[in-house]
């Protein structure tokens, strides 16, 4: 499977990703769903993401949901990735976009109506060439850092 042109390398480290085949359509196996999904290039980013959670940043992968059901002003939304913490309150949210879209302010506002549901200590957005990268401070205001925290220090924030 020649992936290259549709799914470009990614400012995070190489995630091994497994890849199947049915009928015309590629699927990854999704380390937090356990089970294959499409692959289209907004799951390149979360898969990558993903793994780079739970190899490098040291969280475990029992916590992390992806496609997880938010309720919004009454509408089911999803969020692309959350963390939860021991007492399960979501502490980290991540919301991905394919490499070809740009992080933009429309990309803040929906990570914001999250935000505003769950209340978590750090978001990130990213398109996986880019990462903006956020955490509250004890106001509950959010300022910019220059990395997504490990799974240690997200606790201690």
């Amino acid at each position: 499977m020649c992936l290259q042109n549709k799914y470009p390398p990614l400012s995070l480290p190489i995630a091994p990703l497994k890849l199947a085949r049915r009928k015309e359509i590629i699927t990854v196996r999704c380390l937090s769903r356990g089970k294959f999904v499409a692959l289209t290039p907004e799951e390149w980013v979360r898969q990558h993401f993903i793994h780079y959670l739970v190899s490098v940043l040291g969280y475990p992968i029992g916590r992390i949901v992806a496609e997880c059901v938010v309720s919004v002003g009454g509408q089911r939304q999803r969020a692309d990735i959350v963390y939860y913490g021991q007492d399960m309150k979501p502490l980290l949210i991540v919301e991905c976009k394919a490499p070809s879209v740009s992080i933009s302010q429309v990309t803040m506002n929906q990570a914001a109506r999250y935000m505003s549901v769950l209340l978590p200590k750090c978001v990130v957005l990213t398109n996986g060439l880019s990462h903006f990268v956020s955490v509250a401070d004890p106001g509950n205001s959010f300022r910019t850092v220059a990395s997504v925290p490990t799974c240690e220090e997200l606790t201690t924030l």
